[in-house]
């Protein structure tokens, strides 16, 4: 990912990152697709995210972690 672009895809932002921390980002995102296989994957507020009747879940990554951000669900 160059620093003036933002990704545009799951893909894209994963791929900015070294091998180990690609992995861990990775296994976050089909931890998300085992739970909520019917939710779509985009990109928001230039963090990977998954929508399913509105935003689901974001995660993303900062030296030295992965952070996850769940956003509860209005019915």
């Amino acid at each position: 990912m160059v620093a003036d672009r933002r990704p545009l895809t799951i893909n894209e932002y994963i791929a900015a990152f070294q091998p180990q921390t690609q992995q861990l980002l990775e296994q976050v995102r089909w931890a998300i697709h085992e739970a909520a296989p019917d939710a779509e994957e985009t990109i928001s507020y230039a963090m990977p995210a998954f929508k399913l009747k509105g935003n689901l879940v974001y995660f993303a990554s900062y030296k030295p972690y992965v952070s996850f951000y769940a956003n509860p669900q209005r019915s």
